[in-house]
């Protein structure tokens, strides 16, 4: 099971532009091991949305997409680079960065701060788009706020 934190993530992952899923590597208790999380390649996995856009620990919450795991890596998040950030749906390692740090900095994993922490490094695919996933793209597309943006971006490229 994967979480995502942001409808827009879903999108991208739908678009096929969000490929990788990093998170924090946790370390068992009174060692220096990082614990393995319980996301094995080849296995198919379903994406929950995580507060405050949905499920997080809400047993009745409904999976938004299923995903195949291609590979599970360990990592540090100052190797992170910039075409790692696009494979996290970002436009740059800047983006991905500031992303990072609103995400986890609450937690203590800040990105300059913990530049050497263990990272979970989860390359994917998309294997279907869930009805609760159609949902939350269909909501997000119609929103005046991501059709600014939309238009923001197009002006941007086309100037």
């Amino acid at each position: 099971m994967l979480h995502v934190a942001d409808p827009r993530l879903v999108r991208l992952i739908a678009l096929g532009k969000k490929t990788t899923h990093r998170f924090p590597g946790h370390y068992k208790p009174g060692t220096n091991t990082v614990t393995n999380p319980k996301i094995g390649p080849g296995i198919v996995h379903k994406v929950y949305m995580k507060a405050p856009f949905g499920s997080d620990g809400d047993p009745d919450a409904e999976p938004v997409l299923l995903v195949t795991v291609e590979s599970v890596d360990l990592d540090v998040l100052c190797d992170t680079t910039t075409e790692d950030a696009r494979a996290e749906g970002f436009a740059s390692l800047e983006a991905f960065v500031e992303y990072w740090n609103k995400k986890w900095a609450p937690k203590a994993i800040a990105y300059r701060a913990h530049m050497y922490h263990p990272v979970w490094v989860v390359q994917f695919t998309l294997k279907e788009i869930l009805p609760a996933g159609k949902k939350i793209i269909d909501k997000l597309e119609k929103s005046k706020q991501f059709k600014l943006k939309k238009k923001h971006m197009q002006r941007r490229s086309a100037g």
